[in-house]
């Protein structure tokens, strides 16, 4: 795995990540957000932070390294 900044044409993984039941189960009470909310509210704090901890902190895509292949979110890196 390779954790790695989104950016902002990254809605659409996020989108995809939000829609997944067997994870919004765990955040979010369960209920998907909106594509609107996504783009607009969640990738926007998610980008605006990464300038506020300076790459220290934030959340990050996971990635295969092999495929490159976008798995999931985790929210430090180590």
């Amino acid at each position: 795995m390779a954790l790695c900044r989104f950016h902002g044409d990254d809605a659409g993984l996020l989108i995809e990540l939000d829609s997944d039941q067997a994870m919004m189960r765990y955040l979010g009470g369960g209920e998907p957000a909106a594509p609107e909310v996504v783009r607009n509210g969640h990738l926007p704090n998610i980008l605006a932070g990464y300038e506020r901890w300076g790459d220290n902190f934030g959340l990050f895509a996971a990635h295969e390294k092999d495929r490159f292949a976008f798995r999931q979110t985790t929210d430090r890196a180590t």
